[in-house]
């Protein structure tokens, strides 16, 4: 009998190992330091873009200035308090709609509003706080007015 022969039936009788499995050991071993390395590496990333979703993601771009996600939050959670206080809570399934609409109009008015002030710094435009005093004054003085002589629908 054959070398070979004789090493090929020590390998089938199990007494010899097959070349190249003592080498076998140390693929899984690295495979397993890339995978937690990989695993560790995208935590970290959705960890930094739930933070950052949170606190400063840009929700909209209007020319060059920014509408941050927080500021529309903010506004929604305003109005969600606003409707508390008169007995309507729009965090419940049945007001769903309601809240996609108050959710829209602070989009729309935010946005508005950005524009606004971009066109009056583009006009140089300024503020004169003594009109705007008057004019706030003279709004609000109108509003109980109206509503005493009748003329709200209020009944």
């Amino acid at each position: 009998m054959g070398k070979e022969s004789k090493i090929r039936q020590e390998r089938k009788a199990g007494l010899l190992e097959k070349p190249g499995t003592h080498h076998k050991d140390r693929f899984p071993i690295v495979m397993r330091v890339v995978a937690i390395i990989l695993i560790v590496t995208i935590a970290t990333w959705g960890l930094f873009f739930a933070i950052k979703s949170t606190t400063g993601m840009i929700a909209y771009q209007v020319g060059t200035e920014k509408i941050l996600q927080s500021d529309i939050t903010a506004g929604v959670q305003n109005y969600i308090d606003m409707y508390k206080q008169y007995g309507m809570d729009l965090t419940t399934a049945e007001n769903a709609g309601t809240l996609k609409s108050v959710r829209q109009n602070v989009i729309d008015t935010s946005i508005e509003e950005e524009l606004f002030i971009q066109y009056a710094k583009s006009k140089n435009m300024k503020i004169d706080d003594a009109k705007l005093k008057t004019a706030l004054d003279t709004e609000v003085g109108t509003v109980p007015a109206a509503v005493w002589n009748g003329h709200s629908g209020i009944h």
